[in-house]
């Protein structure tokens, strides 16, 4: 209630024939059996409170969705809570709908260096921070910069309980070993 729309954006995609590749190119990876040569990506935008759909777009799968997150930005007011995955990640897009005065929830991308304090020259290791952080708590809730442009942005971690931990520590050393690291 404390927004005047909440909005979800999502994708999926599926393989199709091969028949239809002209009209929806894969994005490569074909074995010879039509895998990767033809598929499609439907992108949605559904707003949860009044349940419609503004948006709909059906397109081949080469069209990331950082570039389909864009579209975010003509439906969107002020007070507005946009939520979105990862893949939807773009500092352009999240500057934009701060300018227009909404709100976004997404995770955080790897590669997006993130600050202490808007004057900091250098980025902060942010497992080492998190570690410290949420030693205790479990929970960090902080004011952040984000990107080059210093986004000011708050950031919130949650410790992941012990038993999650460990099963992505055992996923994470048995993939290494599969690839020899």
């Amino acid at each position: 209630s404390s927004f005047p729309n909440v909005y979800l954006q999502d994708s999926t995609e599926t393989v199709l024939d091969v028949a239809v590749k002209d009209s929806f190119k894969g994005s490569g990876g074909g074995s010879g059996n039509g895998k990767g040569e033809a598929s499609v990506k439907i992108d949605v935008i559904y707003e949860y409170k009044t349940k419609s759909l503004p948006h709909i777009k059906v397109t081949d799968r080469r069209e990331p969705d950082s570039v389909l997150g864009e579209k975010i930005i003509d439906i969107i007011k002020k007070g507005d809570l946009v939520i979105r995955d990862l893949g939807y990640t773009s500092q352009k897009v999240f500057q934009k709908i701060a300018e227009i005065g909404a709100y976004f929830l997404s995770r955080l991308h790897g590669g997006l260096n993130v600050y202490l304090n808007k004057t900091d020259l250098h980025p902060i290791s942010l497992g080492d921070f998190l570690e410290k952080k949420c030693r205790k708590a479990r929970v960090a809730d902080v004011l952040v910069y984000i990107g080059a442009q210093m986004m000011p942005c708050r950031l919130i971690a949650y410790r992941a309980p012990p038993e999650v931990e460990q099963e992505r520590c055992r996923k994470y050393k048995k993939e290494c070993k599969k690839k020899n690291r």
